[in-house]
């Protein structure tokens, strides 16, 4: 399983970034091979529709679950087309 989070950098300190669309990063961690790796979100400086191109980020790297803060209605809907779990943290 895979799960992606927001992330502020590319460090294992870098703290989770409250706006999943601009989101400068995602990790991904890889549960089953214990693993992370850390993609450049190319929508975080999108004009608009970032919460989307961010979900289609996600999806296009076969994650099966994404971890964040909070996430728009629409990049909610991508994520839910393609079955990616959402857990929206407080």
């Amino acid at each position: 399983m895979i799960v992606a989070i927001p992330v502020n950098g590319k460090g294992k300190a870098d703290k989770v970034c409250a706006s999943f669309g601009r989101a400068p990063y995602f990790l991904l961690l890889n549960v089953e091979e214990n693993t992370n790796d850390w993609i450049i979100n190319d929508a975080a400086e999108s004009p608009g529709g970032a919460g989307i191109r961010a979900a289609q980020i996600i999806v296009n790297h076969h994650a099966d679950a994404l971890l964040t803060p909070r996430c728009g209605e629409n990049a909610a809907q991508v994520l839910k087309e393609a079955n990616v779990l959402l857990f929206q943290t407080k």
